[in-house]
């Protein structure tokens, strides 16, 4: 099992917000996938840090609404090469829940 460090925060990360103090706007790339390439040859997806934040702002209003943050825990078992992984690795570096990683 392995500890992540927390790195922020969602709460108060509205999609609405035209721009942070670091200079991201909310068109800008925040991170990229590549598709499995069944329609021919993978390519890569950029996800827009909008997007990202809706994301996870969707997930803190649904999931994780009215419980407490510090208990909450999420296995981290998606292959790194699966988009559900991204979610297991957001969650954690917004300080929505501490992960887990294990070696099964």
């Amino acid at each position: 099992m392995a500890e992540f460090p927390v790195l922020g925060d969602a709460r108060g990360m509205g999609a609405g917000a035209a721009r942070q103090r670091d200079g991201v706007r909310p068109r800008d790339v925040a991170y990229t996938l590549f598709t499995s390439g069944s329609a021919g040859t993978p390519r890569v997806v950029g996800i827009e840090h909008r997007s990202a934040v809706r994301y996870l702002a969707a997930l803190e209003q649904t999931v994780y609404a009215g419980q407490r943050r510090q208990g909450l825990r999420v296995a981290v078992k998606a292959p790194m090469t699966f988009d559900a992984s991204v979610k297991q690795l957001w969650q954690a570096a917004v300080g929505l829940a501490n992960i887990r990683a294990f070696n099964l």
